[in-house]
């Protein structure tokens, strides 16, 4: 399937599922929900809560997937880092207002974090995409002087450090910058390589990564019921993006829209770029 170089209503749709099952995490994880879940009295809704709650680390994988894909191909623009740190600015500035008009209080630290990449580097999207993106033309000057075997030789030491310790000899091995960019290379490489002429199924293969992933969760809750652990320990499978299974559900998902042959829809791609845009917005505020 020949695939054009503009983000068509694919892309789009992929990105207004990925801000979906990002807010949904969200609302599962910082809604309170969390702390009364106890795999010794599971209830339905609190499996509902487990089960949703996978799709923020998920969201966050295909996001920069997605800036790798059409990045790699891209130059750097000057006014587009200016007009999205004005813009990031500007509604962070109308949030806090409005925030502390209602109630809610700051310090002086809170403050400074609605400045992109003011203290808030190591645990913000839109800060670690802005330094990638910064950073691209020179990314993208290495990634396009490898070969495949040397660009499969970097993924391969990047994902065995990051997702395989991580996952399996639970080694602390998350770093948002790093992680960033390694998403930001298996995007590329998967343009450069036209990974989505693959023949397989990548739909059922996403089904089958999300059931893993949910199977793990159950796995975990019964681990804490039968053994009598004293905490839960289900987040460990969805708690970082390059947990193994979460990657391969971001690529699974994205390859497999990439082959979907969506026409242009305008109201697609129109809703696409304000909900990114919104998350993009609302990533730096830090309520305390």
């Amino acid at each position: 399937m020949a695939l054009e170089i503009k983000r068509q209503s694919n892309i789009e749709l992929l990105r207004i599922i990925a801000m979906f099952i990002i807010v949904l995490h969200h609302y599962c994880v910082n809604s309170g929900f969390v702390e009364l879940i106890n795999p010794k009295i599971l209830t339905g809704n609190m499996l509902f809560v487990q089960f949703m709650s996978i799709g923020g680390k998920v969201g966050v994988n295909i996001f920069f997937l997605i800036s790798g894909y059409f990045m790699i191909n891209s130059s750097m623009k000057w006014r587009k880092v200016f007009q999205l740190v004005f813009q990031i600015l500007s509604i962070n500035i109308l949030v806090c207002i409005f925030l502390s008009a209602i109630g809610y209080s700051y310090g002086f630290k809170d403050y400074l974090k609605i400045i992109p990449l003011i203290f808030d580097v190591p645990e913000s999207f839109i800060s670690n995409y802005i330094v990638v993106y910064l950073l691209s033309p020179f990314i993208n000057k290495a990634l396009k002087s490898f070969n495949k075997k040397e660009y499969s030789y970097l993924l391969l030491v990047l994902l065995i450090y990051f997702c395989m310790l991580h996952t399996f000899f639970n080694q602390k091995t998350w770093h948002y910058m790093g992680w960033a960019f390694t998403m930001y290379c298996v995007g590329a490489y998967i343009r450069k390589y036209d990974l989505s002429k693959l023949n397989w199924h990548f739909g059922w293969i996403s089904i089958g990564f999300v059931i893993l992933t949910w199977v793990e969760i159950l796995l975990l809750d019964f681990i804490v019921f039968k053994f009598d652990k004293s905490q839960s320990i289900w987040c460990f499978a969805i708690g970082d993006a390059n947990k193994i299974n979460i990657f391969l559900l971001a690529v699974s998902i994205f390859l497999y829209f990439l082959r979907l042959n969506i026409r242009c829809i305008k109201s697609v791609n129109y809703v696409g770029g304000v909900l990114h845009s919104a998350y993009c917005y609302g990533m730096p505020i830090t309520i305390s």
